[in-house]
Order: structure tokens, then sequence, then C-alpha cells
């Protein structure tokens, strides 16, 4: 299924937007969301604050910058981070 969602650029900010509008960047704003039934998310509209251009690099380098961050990781990190991410007894998005 294709959703579409309404992004809302203030024109102050296309000015600036002007030279990374094809390039990666991360955007800032006010979002109104809809679940469906299956407790998916989607994007209904964005109205766009402010962005950010994303930094050029590779997964493996963003992975050992984050490696070397110290760090104290114990033997079920994995677990909890999946039970954040999922939720407890199958519900979904962190279990809302």
């Amino acid at each position: 299924m294709i959703r579409l969602a309404v992004v809302t650029p203030p024109g102050r900010l296309l000015r600036n937007w002007r030279k990374e509008i094809f390039e990666p960047v991360r955007l800032h704003g006010r979002g109104r969301w809809s679940r469906d039934s299956e407790g998916t998310w989607g994007l209904i509209d964005l109205k766009i604050e402010s962005f950010e251009p994303l930094e050029d690099g590779t997964l493996s380098g963003a992975l050992e910058e984050l490696k070397a961050i110290p760090a104290e990781w114990g033997d079920n990190t994995y677990d909890e981070l999946g039970l954040i991410r999922h939720g407890s007894k199958g519900k979904r998005n962190g279990g809302h």
C-alpha cells in the first residue's frame, strides 16, 4: 500500500533547502500521525520547522563510532532492546 503525506515547508526554509533538495536530510517539525488496527503508524502531514543535511558516511563507520563510546552492556541487552522496540506479549510499537 502506498501512503502519501502532506509535507509543508515554510518559504524561508525553501530558500536554504534548494542546495540539498535532492540530498538526504533530516526534517524537524510538527506532524500528525495515524495508527492502523495492526499497530502500524503512518504520517498524515508534517509542517517542517527546520532541516539538517545528513552526514555522508557508511554504516560500518557509524558502527565503529558507536563501539568507541564507553558503555557497560549486560548479557541481556539485545533482549531488552527487543522489548523496547516490539513490546511484550506480542504487542507492537513498544507495547502501546
